[in-house]
């Protein structure tokens, strides 16, 4: 039997998200919020997107997840402008462009994608908490 689409995204959302902690925070295992400042325990953190996870062209793109605090990801209703500026600082406004432009296209991912991405992302994961003894 085929394992669900949904059942794949749900995987690789909650790789994808221990990654983008990970390759994010020091060698200590701590990453700093990129709207607010506020630095946590990459358990203590949330793999915030730029553009919405909605947006399922960019929905793994690592330069539209980063580090975010629960509240800056979750509950604040205030403009994120904080992530703004380091989208503009990291990557400078043509980046930011080309990401708004992958965003507006439609991406219908197969399994075997998804699968690929799980896998890629589960190794790098492993390698992550090898070299940061976490």
């Amino acid at each position: 039997m085929k394992t669900k689409l949904s059942t794949l995204e749900k995987k690789l959302d909650k790789i994808f998200s221990e990654y983008t902690r990970l390759n994010h925070s020091d060698d200590w295992g701590f990453c700093t919020c990129v709207n607010c400042g506020k630095r946590r325990f990459w358990r203590d953190i949330d793999a915030g997107h730029f553009y919405s996870r909605r947006n399922k062209s960019i929905r793994w793109d690592e330069m539209n997840v980063h580090p975010e605090c629960m509240y800056c990801n979750r509950f604040s209703s205030e403009p994120k402008i904080g992530y703004m500026n380091y989208m503009l600082e990291t990557y400078g406004s043509e980046k930011i462009v080309g990401l708004t432009d992958r965003k507006n296209t439609t991406k219908k991912w197969t399994r075997a994608e998804l699968q690929e991405l799980i896998d890629i992302y589960s190794e790098r994961v492993k390698q992550l908490k090898r070299e940061k003894g976490l």
